[in-house]
C-alpha cells in the first residue's frame, strides 16, 4: 500500500502538483513527501523524467 501512495506521490508532483499541497493531502510533512519523491528519483524542482 505505501508503494502505491509513494507511486502516486511522484506521479502527482510530475504532473505540477507542489510538495506542500501532497503534504497536506497525505498527511505527510513536506520533508516526508520530499524524501518520497527523492527514493522515487526526483528532487525538488524537477518534474522531468527521473532519467532525464
Amino acid at each position: 500500500m505505501r508503494e502505491r501512495l509513494a507511486v502516486a506521490i511522484v506521479t502527482a508532483y510530475r504532473d505540477g502538483t507542489r510538495v506542500g499541497e501532497i503534504a497536506q493531502i497525505t498527511g505527510y510533512g513536506r520533508e516526508q513527501v520530499r524524501r518520497i519523491l527523492r527514493a522515487g528519483g526526483v528532487e525538488a524542482g524537477d518534474t522531468g523524467p527521473a532519467d532525464a
